[in-house]
């Protein structure tokens, strides 16, 4: 009896093991990539994003059944860290937790975090305080742009070059949301000059082909 009291004893422990939480950067108003840098996209990728947000650490996971977790395809935001692991939380997608249980029911504890194990590179998600599914089928990215819930973000996006005309999408969003009224598609001709401005921003084509395009952002919206 004694020896089943210390067992439970360290799996309550374990699971009410706490990780420190980081402190976050302040929301406030962003422009990615730089002004007045030269930068590189492909088609398909993004000239510039702006909008009110954090830069922070995301995780990116994949989907798929690991152990007895579920784990859901999404992105989640750093929140705690210490020398032996960090905990990401599930990152704007209201109503989806990230992870379920083997039998795709919600998990009882911590089933907002995911887990990332230092000393093996694997994350992992915990049902009172035991490990139920672990995976390395993740990426990582330092430098995400977490929007800032109920503001407006403005991108551009290239979409591909035919000749000498250069053709782009503009969308807004709010919440990740694109709004369709407020998407647009749009070309430059860059025989009539290498500048060119839309919605305020002003951008310099360095060089441009089917596949990438070479840019400056000189002014951003406004």
């Amino acid at each position: 009896m004694k020896k089943i009291i210390i067992v439970l004893s360290l799996i309550f422990l374990t699971a009410c093991k706490t990780t420190p939480p980081i402190k976050q950067k302040p929301i406030e108003l962003l422009v990615a990539p730089s002004i007045g840098s030269n930068h590189k996209v492909f088609m398909g990728e993004t000239l510039i994003t702006q909008g009110y947000g954090q830069i922070g650490e995301a995780l990116h996971t994949v989907g798929g059944t690991y152990g007895y977790s579920v784990f859901s395809k999404g992105v989640w935001q750093l929140t705690h860290a210490d020398k032996n692991e960090k905990k990401y939380s599930r990152y704007n997608a209201p109503g989806d937790n990230g992870v379920l249980n083997g039998y795709k029911t919600k998990l009882a504890y911590d089933r907002s975090f995911i887990t990332l194990e230092l000393d093996d590179n694997n994350i992992c998600h915990y049902d009172l305080g035991v490990s139920v599914g672990c995976t390395s089928e993740f990426t990582l990215d330092k430098n995400y742009f977490f929007t800032a819930p109920r503001k407006l973000q403005q991108k551009i996006i290239y979409t591909g070059k035919s000749k000498s005309i250069l053709n782009f999408t503009y969308r807004e969003f709010i919440d990740d949301m694109a709004r369709p009224s407020f998407t647009i598609n749009f070309n430059v001709d860059i025989d009539d000059g290498k500048e060119f401005a839309f919605k305020g921003a002003v951008f310099e084509v360095i060089s441009a082909n089917n596949s990438g395009l070479e840019y400056k952002i000189i002014k951003e919206f406004p």
